[in-house]
């Protein structure tokens, strides 16, 4: 009776353990990412060895664990389906890492004028749509690197790769109806022409701007 006792025991404490270690092994996505101290808190440490604690949505701040599933958390290039829509080979040798996701939302890492670190939730993770390069598009706005772009007009909002001088990578501009962009902000005619191709006939006809 105390043998059977003592294999129940060890069967029990063999299931416990089993089913601790693959909770584990599925509980995070991107370990590099994601990591809980002793004390049970979870953080999320940057590319740069930043630590975030809490996540800001658009009442408050909340704990990571509150908002963030682990499972699926993860740099937005790192999912297949997003990375081809950065369409530029430059983003698969210097990948973007302002932008994660889990299954529930979109989030974006902003450094303040301080130099820390915040995670912001800014949708829902079927609301964005990557447009190419570093610009995205959440109704009604545009986004690069996070940045808000003024008077971009939503509609016709489109990205076009441009070759550069003296550059083996292609640059990734945002152009509509109204304007030109490098980055969040507008550039004039001239000075596009001016730093990215040399002759402005064939820039024309090969953009159609």
């Amino acid at each position: 009776m105390e043998n059977k006792t003592k294999i129940r025991t060890s069967i029990s404490l063999f299931i416990f353990i089993f089913i601790s270690l693959s909770c584990n092994n599925v509980q995070v996505r991107n370990p590099e990412l994601c990591f809980k101290t002793n004390e049970g808190d979870w953080h999320i440490k940057t590319d740069d060895s930043k630590w975030i604690k809490e996540v800001i949505t658009d009442s408050e701040e909340l704990p990571v664990s509150e908002i963030i599933d682990f499972r699926t958390f993860d740099y937005l290039y790192k999912y297949k389906d997003d990375s081809i829509k950065f369409n530029n080979t430059f983003y698969s040798h210097n990948p973007s890492k302002v932008y994660f996701k889990d299954k529930r939302f979109l989030y974006f890492l902003v450094n303040d004028s301080s130099g820390d670190a915040l995670l912001y939730k800014k949708c829902k993770s079927n609301e964005y749509e990557l447009i190419g390069g570093e610009y995205l598009k959440i109704f009604p706005n545009v986004y690069w690197q996070t940045k808000k772009i003024n008077n971009a007009d939503y509609q016709t909002f489109k990205t076009m790769n441009v070759s550069q001088n003296k550059s083996e990578w292609e640059i990734t501009i945002g152009i509509d109806k109204n304007n030109i962009y490098y980055g969040a902000d507008i550039i004039t005619k001239t000075i596009f022409e001016t730093l990215y191709w040399t002759n402005k006939d064939s820039l024309k006809i090969h953009y159609h701007y």
